[in-house]
């Protein structure tokens, strides 16, 4: 990134305006991991208190003691690694950083406490760990949150730590500041129209329903079956996750009703339909949490206005992320123009597309352009060289709309 800074010459005349560089690849890369973390956090820790629940329960009936507070100990740290990962979704806040190594120590010490139990257990009975399916997944399952609390602990100590050199500040000051100096929230609306939702609401009672019963059926002893009932299992929960990952999109608001109830001028985001980050639902687990850029830039906007965007045709039931409205051929010109000169905000990706670049020269012809962020999307894909070829073709658009304009 570069920011342009102006200063005063000896005369007190403006000068050259200077490009200093902002490199934010440090902290990229130190989110980037904790965005791996927060899925395990979220889904496996939250799995993980739901399963020791049954043995906690186990525990209390037959007046073992001992098990019951080591259970309740393990479900209590499960659960707060849980709801951290859950407040880092699709945001970037320092305030979870600072809770992030407490986590990250308590899992490393539960996963220890699993496997070093385990493991005294089976010498002391003379078993061997490698013949019981079930205590070698436990196993497992401990020295892998051991092993995940490593990496986490590490990016979440630099982030707290990284300096923004160009601004001589810490990234979590910086950050902080901005927040205080942004919107406020959005109004609390209890009437948004959610057209989808009881689809939604149906989903996702079914899919947690499917979860839950797949986690608390015992696993079979006798490893002949053990193997199948974990093949099982896994395609429950896969079934589980489609339902709850489609859930999630029934439950969108629109446009006309955010507008409605939230009066506050609007931010507008604009985009070529083909930039829309498509669910995978092949891999349904992974998808349960939305990191799409689209969302954490709603997330972020919604403290400033309603943030809002024309829906695709083609998408029935819309994607995570602005508040959208679905309009004919004969309309939606009209409506983005309308939008456009009262938006507060602008946003946009740079795309190649024939309408993207019409909605760019509009801003540009209306006077718009200093309410306008241009960003580049999400460009995923395993060549390096076809995601710069992408970013080449797309800045190569905004040369030719901004060609002789002021």
């Amino acid at each position: 990134m570069a920011a342009p800074q102006p200063s005063l010459g000896d005369a007190g005349r403006r000068a050259p305006a200077q490009i200093a560089q902002l490199d934010i690849s440090g902290p990229a890369r130190a989110l980037s991991v904790l965005r791996y973390t927060d899925y395990t956090l979220v889904v496996a820790c939250g799995l993980g208190a739901v399963g020791v629940l049954p043995e906690a329960f186990s525990s209390a009936v037959h007046g073992n003691w001992a098990d019951l507070i080591a259970q309740i100990l393990i479900v209590a740290v499960f659960l707060f690694a849980a709801y951290t990962g859950w407040r880092h979704v699709g945001v970037i806040d320092p305030r979870v950083w600072r809770t992030y190594p407490w986590v990250f120590v308590a899992l490393t010490a539960v996963g220890v406490l699993m496997s070093g139990s385990l493991l005294v257990m089976s010498v002391s009975k003379g078993k061997n760990l490698f013949e019981d399916l079930e205590s070698l997944m436990t196993l497992m399952t401990g020295l892998w949150f051991a092993a995940l609390a490593i990496p986490g602990f590490v990016a979440a100590q630099l982030l707290r730590r990284m300096r923004i050199a160009f601004a001589g500040v810490p990234l979590s000051d910086l950050i902080t500041t901005l927040r205080h100096r942004g919107g406020v929230d959005a109004p609390h609306a209890t009437h948004v129209d959610r057209p989808h939702f009881r689809r939604g609401l149906l989903y996702a009672i079914v899919g947690g329903c499917i979860l839950l019963a797949g986690t608390f059926a015992p696993a079979p002893s006798d490893t002949r079956y053990a193997s199948t009932f974990y093949r099982v299992s896994q395609q429950l929960n896969f079934l589980a996750f489609f339902l709850i990952v489609r859930a999630r999109r029934y439950f969108q608001i629109s446009a006309d009703s955010l507008l409605a109830v939230d009066k506050r001028a609007p931010i507008l985001f604009l985009r070529s339909f083909t930039d829309d980050e498509r669910v995978k639902y092949g891999n349904s687990q992974n998808a349960l949490l939305d990191f799409s850029l689209e969302t954490r830039l709603a997330n972020h906007f919604s403290h400033f206005g309603p943030f809002i965007a024309v829906g695709s045709p083609q998408e029935a039931i819309p994607q995570p992320g602005a508040a959208r409205v679905i309009l004919s051929d004969d309309e939606w010109q009209s409506r983005v123009l309308g939008w456009m000169e009262g938006a507060n905000l602008i946003v946009m990706y740079c795309g190649t597309t024939k309408w993207v670049n019409w909605e760019l020269q509009k801003i540009v012809e209306r006077g718009r352009s200093t309410s306008l962020i241009l960003m580049i999307p999400e460009i995923k894909g395993w060549r390096a060289s076809k995601r710069r070829e992408d970013i080449v073709n797309r800045v190569q658009q905004l040369r030719d709309v901004f060609r002789n304009t002021d």
